[in-house]
């Protein structure tokens, strides 16, 4: 797909039309996507990621989750999030804030080639039980993503090239927060 491709989706999946989920899943799945672009999960993390297109329109990523491994919990606090299974079966918990800390309020699995579909204010931690291949279209530009510690609630934004995990290095990202603060719930 080329860049104006990219760009159509994204503005597809901005505009909320009943058609544009099925659309943005079956345009996402028809992607050529090469073996070179696929990530591998690199020992001890839950996926990998790869930027396919990046715009005012939005961010388009290929995630490769390994086998079983959760993500973080992430906070979508704009646009839209649709994560178009390509192969595998994804498992999205969802998080409110409560008493400063996060509480899992639900569950919803799904499998290639569905879409999964999350809005603000939103969080959400992934899990791919066999592994899976995702094509997530983000619609807005995203320069970073809130993660959260479900234990204790702290939180960082982090780069979107870090991945969906808590850092170990506390250099690593900006907008540190000891607890829940501003997040929904």
């Amino acid at each position: 797909m080329t860049n104006d491709d990219w760009r159509e989706l994204l503005r597809l999946c901005a505009g909320g039309l009943p058609d544009a989920l099925p659309a943005a899943g079956e345009l996402a799945h028809n992607a050529a996507i090469g073996d070179a672009s696929v990530p591998r999960v690199p020992a001890g993390r839950p996926c990998a990621q790869a930027p396919v297109f990046a715009g005012p329109e939005g961010t388009v990523l290929l995630t490769r989750y390994a086998d079983g491994r959760e993500t973080a919990p992430i906070e979508l606090t704009a646009g839209r999030a649709l994560h178009c299974i390509i192969s595998g079966e994804l498992h999205e918990l969802t998080w409110r804030g409560h008493e400063g800390r996060l509480v899992q309020t639900g569950i919803r699995r799904v499998k290639g080639p569905d879409v999964l579909l999350a809005r603000p204010p939103w969080i959400q931690s992934l899990v791919a039980p066999g592994g899976a291949l995702v094509l997530s279209l983000l619609t807005v530009e995203v320069d970073g993503m809130r993660v959260y510690d479900p234990e204790s609630g702290a939180s960082v934004v982090l780069p979107l090239g870090h991945g969906p995990w808590l850092p170990a290095d506390p250099t690593i990202g900006r907008d540190r927060r000891e607890t829940l603060g501003h997040s929904q719930g």
